[in-house]
């Protein structure tokens, strides 16, 4: 059973990492491409720099929850739910994941980090981690059953099954699907 979790902890938990990974600062490896830090809970925060499509997907759920107070629901199956919050907050704050990992951080940057985790706090936003169709379909079928006006928003591109299954939904219900394809 799928679970849409309450921003709330996820968000304690990316900020916990992007604290760790800043205090480890020097001993990190800095890659333009990617920045891997382990935690002893098997966490990592991976800088996903060149992916465009997580920027339009956390520019959407930024003006959705928290600008217009509509709820969203952040359905991931590309990246974990962790590297998605930690990029999400880095993306809002204008703060470069290299310099979270590098140990450089102005009082700006910590100002900025500070004010995009307490502004998506307080946002209507929850997240799933979906692993499989039967779980996209569960977690669709849940928020089709709350009959609000829900932003449904998938870190992947549909297949045909998906799809037909999305707009069968978002027809007869008032969810709102987006989506990377």
């Amino acid at each position: 059973m799928i679970e849409l979790q309450d921003i709330h902890p996820r968000l304690h938990d990316a900020i916990g990492v992007l604290e760790r990974t800043f205090m480890q600062g020097s001993g990190c490896e800095s890659q333009s491409a990617n920045v891997a830090i382990q935690e002893p809970e098997n966490w990592s925060f991976t800088y996903l720099p060149s992916l465009g499509m997580f920027q339009d997907q956390a520019g959407a759920a930024w003006m959705t929850a928290v600008r217009r107070r509509m709820p969203v629901v952040w359905l991931v199956q590309t990246h974990s739910v962790l590297d998605t919050m930690a990029n999400f907050i880095c993306h809002h704050a204008q703060v470069s994941p290299e310099a979270v990992a590098e140990g450089y951080l102005t009082e700006a940057s910590f100002e900025s980090l500070t004010n995009v985790c307490g502004l998506t706090g307080a946002a209507p936003i929850r997240i799933c981690d979906i692993k499989s169709m039967a779980d996209f379909k569960e977690a669709a079928t849940r928020l089709a059953r709350e009959n609000q006006a829900i932003c449904v928003m998938c870190d992947w591109p549909f297949n045909d099954e998906e799809r037909e299954f999305a707009r069968g939904l978002a027809e007869s219900t008032p969810l709102i699907f987006l989506t990377t394809g």
